[in-house]
This record gives structure tokens, sequence and C-alpha cells, in this order.
């Protein structure tokens, strides 16, 4: 992850607020974005002990992902053998999640972790479900759909306690874990407005971004059957194969095997807890990426292994053939990782680049996207033609068909701030009337605009009201080509 390259789009996005968020640029009101409240707060709190490069933000994730590995290998070991908790654990460090699902589910696991551990003891288990009920409470941090998800865990965690913890106890916990969740959604209907609100965090990411047309992505279930098949065709499975079909095919069975193991009434009450919580959010992850990532399920692995271990665990643990099972589960995960995910990793530890200020160790690679004359030039014309904190606009070169993204890595590379909310393009969002509408109005004052390709669909015609704006009120002094038929422009407005 040190060495993972930036996306200049979600990568970009983040880097953006991260720089630029405070308190007259506040998130979702005046800087869109469909990530949790934590990446962005975080990204800005590194950027000022750290300064605003890659470098520093890259080692938080790993420590975010250290830490959600850790966690899983401690839920699962309540259920397993230490090794086999330890194979089931390195598959899912190999799987790094993006930012946003590596917080979420960073704080779950150890929510649950720290519930299993208030079923132990007596003085301890208060604090223990404190703790544990705080961490819930708080996991939409990395992804603000998760909100509903943090209060019902609070809830069914309250519930499951009585009798475990006496009742002072377990309301100071219900009334801590639902703190997090409450303040944000009170923030939004405070300072965000309903109306906004509504299509930065229901209208458009509950019933727009889901659609294949508006996502742009494939259904993942040929590639998953592909990848399933890998054996067939005499071939060990790669890391991506395995993960690709177990998140697409063996999530769905296991969560709903969880959520059954959880409804018999044989283990304790929060032990049943931790195994239905388990099963329940698993599956609701399953259903979020299954529409939204095609290819790319990352987040749901690392409750795949949570389900496996509370499912097999609890029916596979006992006798030779259970030693045995789980040796084979555990020997498939090791080759798999052996031959397809650590030569990759062993080389990149050796021959590492310089370390760049701005882009770290290989974010300027970019997806084939940078070019450093043309970047370095984009940069100075930018800030020899506003003032330090003048606003500028981040767009495409055609703003008029169905369009999926932007490059918002130019506000934080040119260190100047964005001038409209609307900082990321979407598809069936800022391709449409009313939002380009409002974006041409954030505009006016903006004398400077810098225009990216990426993924145009001239097939399906979107919104002209931006092109026909830029067009007749700001001209061309810069052009750029860049790696892969890409190229970046700057518009200056006509005087």
């Amino acid at each position: 992850m040190l060495r993972a390259v930036i996306s200049p789009y979600d990568g970009g996005l983040f880097l953006t607020m991260s720089r630029f968020l405070d308190w007259d640029r506040l998130l979702y009101r005046d800087l869109w974005t469909l990530y949790g409240p934590g990446p962005p707060l975080l990204g800005s709190l590194v950027m000022r002990l750290f300064g605003p490069g890659i470098g520093p933000q890259q080692v938080v994730l790993v420590l975010a992902h250290a830490s959600m590995v850790i966690g899983v290998y401690l839920v699962a070991r309540r259920h397993l053998r230490p090794w086999a908790a330890a194979a089931l654990a390195s598959f899912v460090a190999a799987i790094a999640p993006t930012g946003p699902f590596l917080q979420t589910l960073a704080l779950l696991v150890w929510g649950l972790w720290f519930t299993l551990r208030a079923s132990e003891g007596t003085d301890a288990r208060p604090r223990r479900l404190l703790v544990a009920s705080l961490l819930l409470g708080a996991s939409f941090w990395g992804r603000f759909e998760f909100v509903p998800i943090s209060l019902g865990l609070v809830v069914w965690l309250w519930y499951a306690a009585r009798g475990e913890v006496d009742e002072p106890a377990r309301r100071r916990a219900l009334w801590l874990g639902l703190a997090p969740p409450v303040l944000f959604l009170g923030y939004i209907v405070a300072v965000v407005g309903l109306s906004r609100a509504w299509l930065n965090l229901v209208e458009y990411p509950v019933l727009r971004y889901p659609d294949h047309a508006c996502r742009g992505l494939p259904d993942a279930w040929l590639p998953a059957l592909q990848a399933l098949a890998a054996p067939i065709r005499g071939e060990l499975w790669t890391t991506r194969e395995l993960m690709l079909w177990s998140a697409t095919i063996l999530a769905p069975a296991l969560a709903i095997l969880a959520v059954a193991t959880a409804a018999r009434r044989r283990a304790q009450p929060l032990a049943r807890f931790v195994t239905g919580a388990i099963g329940v959010v698993s599956l609701v992850i399953w259903l979020e990426h299954r529409t939204r990532s095609s290819e790319n399920p990352q987040a749901v692995i690392p409750l795949l292994v949570l389900s496996a271990a509370v499912v097999l665990g609890r029916r596979w643990t006992r006798g030779k053939g259970a030693t045995a099972g789980w040796a084979a589960v555990a020997v498939v995960i090791a080759l798999v990782l052996a031959t397809s995910w650590v030569p990759p990793a062993l080389r990149r530890w050796s021959g590492w680049p310089p370390y760049d200020a701005r882009l770290g160790w290989e974010g300027g690679r970019m997806q084939g996207f940078y070019d450093p004359v043309v970047w370095s030039e984009i940069a100075s014309m930018v800030r020899s033609r506003t003032a330090e904190d003048e606003e500028i606009f981040v767009a495409l070169t055609d703003n008029s068909s169905r369009h999926h993204a932007n490059a918002p890595i130019f506000y934080w590379w040119t260190d100047r701030p964005p001038a409209s909310r609307f900082i990321e393009f979407d598809p069936c969002l800022t391709d449409t009337d009313p939002v380009q509408r409002e974006i041409v109005r954030d505009i006016a004052q903006v004398d400077l605009v810098v225009g990216t390709t990426f993924f145009p669909d001239t097939r399906t015609p979107g919104s002209t009201i931006l092109e026909g704006y830029l067009r007749s009120h700001f001209e061309q002094v810069y052009r750029g080509e860049l790696p892969q038929g890409e190229a970046v422009v700057v518009l200056e407005r006509r005087q």
C-alpha cells in the first residue's frame, strides 16, 4: 500500500477534500462526496501534521489495514485454532479494501471483538460493552450509508446484553453508541440542509448510483464463474480470482448460514449477537458491492472470512476430519498467496524509487495519467494566473455526454480550492440539467477551468448546459497530451 498507485479520480477526490476541508468549506455542504466523514477528516488532520504529500496518507492506510487484519484474526480466533485463524487473516491481509471501507471495517471488527470480550469475566464487562457500542456506533465513519447499520447494531447490542450487564451499564452503552450517528444526522440537518442532504446522501447514492447504466460497470457473475473454474482449466487460482469468486458467489451463502447459526439459542447472547451481526453486515456489503463494484468486491472479504469462521468453526472444530479440512483450506490459501501475491509483493520491496514529497513513492504513475512535464506546466499556469486562495473548477473536455469522472486531483496539485461542491463528476448526477445549472451558478466568478478527458460515453447524451457555458465564456489557453490518449486543458475566462 505504500507503493500503491494513486487514482487521479477517487484518490484526487480524497486529497482535495483533505486539503481544503475547513470551517469555511464543510463536508457535504461545500464538498460533495460518497465517502463517510472519516476519510476526509482523518486525511485533513494528517495533512496538517505532516504536509500535503501522498506518503503520510499511505502510511495511515497501512496502519488502518493492519488494525483491521489483527481484528479479523482475533474474532476468528474465538472460533478456530490459531493457525486456521491466521490462514484466513492472511487472505484479508492480501486484499486491501478502499480507504473508506477500510475505516468502516476496522471499527466494525474491533467493535465485535470488544463485544466478545464483554461476554467474559464480570468486573470489566460494562467497560468493554461501552467500547464495543462506541465502535459499532462509529462504524459509519468510512461510509455514510452505514448510518442505519450503525444505529441498528447499537440497539441490537443493547438488547442482546440484557441479563449479561446491569441495566445502568446497558443504558450508558446504548447512549454512547447512538451518539456518533445521531450527531452526524444532526449535522446533516442543521448544517447541510435537508434538500441538499437528500441529493447527497439518499437520492443519488441509493436511487441512481447502483444502476448499471449510471455506474458504468458490468455485473460480476460471469467473471466470478470464470474465476471459479480456473482449476478445471488446470490452473491454480490467483489471489484476485479467489477474491472475486468467493466474494461474489460464496459470501451470500455464508452470510445466510451465519444468521441461521445466530438464530439457534445455544450460544451465550453476546456471542450470538456477534455471529448474527457478522452475517447481516456481510450480506449488506455483498448486496451493495454486487451492483456497485463489479469485479472489485474487496470490501466483502473481511466479513466473508468471519462468516466462514463462525459457521464452519461451529460445525467443524473437532476430530481428525476438522483438522484435515482446515489444513486443506490453509494450504489452498497459502499456495494462492505464495504463487500470485508474494512474488509481486517481494518485488515491490526492492528497487524503491526516490521518495517525492508530493507523490510519495509510486503515486506518479497514476494509471498512465501522469506526465511530469505537463503536470508541472499546468501547476505553473494555474498558479501564475490565480491568487493563492482563488477558486478554480475542474471539468472535462467534453461535458455534454454521459461521463464517469473528472480528475479532481488537479485541485490538490495546483493548490487551488474548488468553486463548486461538485468536485467529483458522477454519471446520472453531474450530467443532468439541474446539477449543471447549479455548477454554472457556482463558477460564475471563476476565471480558470482545468478540463480532462476520461471515459466519455458519446452514445448517451447528457446535459449541454455546462458545455455551452464554458464554450461561450472561456477560451483554451493550454493543452497537454497525457499517456494513453488522455489530455488536460486550461480554459481562461474571455475578457
